[in-house]
This record gives C-alpha cells, sequence and structure tokens, in this order.
C-alpha cells in the first residue's frame, strides 16, 4: 500500500496536469462553431443548449472538443473552449496503482469538464453580440487552414448559414456558384479541407430579420444546397442541415 504522504502528493500533482495530458485516450474530436452574428431568441437557445446536451453526455475519455465563434471577420473568431474529456483507460486494479493517470482525479475532473461546456454555452446565449456582417466562409476556412481536422472528427456548426459577407452579401449564396467558392476555400486549406469528416449544421432554416421568419422553400433549398455542395467538395463524409441537431 502506499505511503499516505505519496498518495496524497500523487493526486495533487495529477490535480495540476493540464486536460491535454488525457487526448492520448481519445479518438475522437468534436468541433462546434457557433454563429454569434444573430441576435438569439429562445428557438435558438434551445436548440443549441438543448441539442447539445445528448452529444455532450456521449463524449467520451480522451476526445477533444473545441468551441470557438463565427463572426464578422476570421480575425474575430474567438476560442471559447479547447480541452480533452478527463479520464484513465481501463486498465485493472494493477494498473491503476502504478499507472501516471489517477481515475479518482479524473473522474473529479470530468465532471467540471461537462459543466465547463454547458457554461460556454450558456455564456454565448446570455450574452447577445451584434455584427454588420457574417463571414461564415471566410471563419471556416481560415479556422481549417490554422487547424484542420482529422479524419473520422466531427464538426457541429450553429448558424443559419446566412452569409452576409464583403465578398459574398446575403443574398448571393442562393445564387452563387459552390463549385467555384470550394475551388477558392481548396486554394487556402489543406485539400481535401474535411476529408472523413462528418458535418452537422443545426440552427437553420430561419431569417435573420428581428421576427426570424422562416426561410422561404426555394431561399431555404438554395442556401442549403449552397452549403451541402461546398461541405462534400471538401471531402465531407456525410452533411446534414437543419433547425435541430439530428440524434
Amino acid at each position: 500500500m502506499l505511503p499516505a504522504a505519496l498518495l496524497v502528493s500523487s493526486i495533487s500533482s495529477e490535480s495540476r496536469a493540464q486536460p491535454d495530458e488525457y487526448c492520448q485516450y481519445g479518438s475522437s474530436q468534436i468541433t462546434l462553431f457557433v454563429d454569434r452574428t444573430t441576435q438569439y431568441d429562445e428557438t435558438d437557445k434551445d436548440q443549441l443548449v438543448g441539442g447539445l446536451e445528448d452529444t455532450v453526455r456521449s463524449i467520451g475519455t480522451g476526445d477533444r472538443v473545441t468551441i470557438r465563434t463565427i463572426s464578422d471577420s476570421p480575425v474575430h473568431s474567438e476560442v471559447l473552449f479547447d480541452a480533452c474529456k478527463p479520464g484513465c483507460p481501463e486498465t485493472g486494479l494493477l494498473g491503476d496503482l502504478w499507472s501516471e493517470c489517477r481515475p479518482i482525479v479524473a473522474r473529479q475532473r470530468a465532471l467540471g469538464f461537462r459543466s465547463e461546456i454547458l457554461r460556454t454555452l450558456q455564456a454565448v446565449v446570455t450574452d447577445p453580440q451584434k455584427f454588420d456582417h457574417s463571414a461564415i466562409v471566410d471563419t471556416l476556412s481560415s479556422a481549417l487552414a490554422e487547424k484542420p481536422l482529422p479524419s473520422g472528427a466531427h464538426l457541429l456548426i450553429f448558424s443559419d448559414l446566412l452569409e452576409n459577407s464583403p465578398d459574398l452579401p446575403w443574398p448571393a449564396i442562393t445564387e452563387a456558384d459552390p463549385e467555384t467558392v470550394t475551388a477558392e476555400l481548396r486554394a487556402r486549406v489543406p485539400a481535401p479541407a474535411l476529408d472523413g469528416v462528418q458535418v452537422q449544421v443545426f440552427g437553420f432554416g430561419r431569417d435573420h430579420t428581428p421576427g426570424r421568419a422562416p426561410l422561404s422553400p426555394p431561399v431555404r433549398e438554395a442556401t442549403a444546397a449552397f452549403w451541402r455542395s461546398v461541405f462534400l467538395g471538401l471531402g465531407a463524409a456525410g452533411v446534414s442541415i437543419g433547425a435541430d441537431l439530428p440524434e
């Protein structure tokens, strides 16, 4: 049996460890982009926080979660959360005694990990921001160039997908050629940028005006078709676009 002083020292050392030390045990990655360019109403809040509850519960030991924002420019995109879920691999009793990973500490930190994700999302929905532009294309391309997603990762995007940037002022994307946009993106980011990545967009389907009216069927279909073509053109393994996050 370990001396009490040594046991306390081991736990104290592990409690000071950085969350990234748990990444070696993970096999998946979730990156969530949250569009801050639309004023959220109760529907948005339910879709964002409520829709992600199951996803948060399903995060495995060592899996990385990154949350960052979409605003009026890539330079204004903020990383709100970036860490791997604490936890230890199953090694049996003997393995636990000699492992540098302490299950008791890891379990405590895992509870804090989940709480911090939910606090981050709550802070987003309770802190409304206003922007004149919505630079979705440039923000995604800039982020992927900075940190490409590995095959098998999940890219979640909470957004109305209503691009309104200097290059693509709304509603230009409803008439834009997605192949041209995809070719431009390939010149900026590793190709294929989303190879083997599952893309899930939720919060889609409503206008960005104060009344948040539903998009007309033609506009809705054209907007979704544009983005689906772009994501698949960048190598995505699958794309879903809708109001709610698929279960």
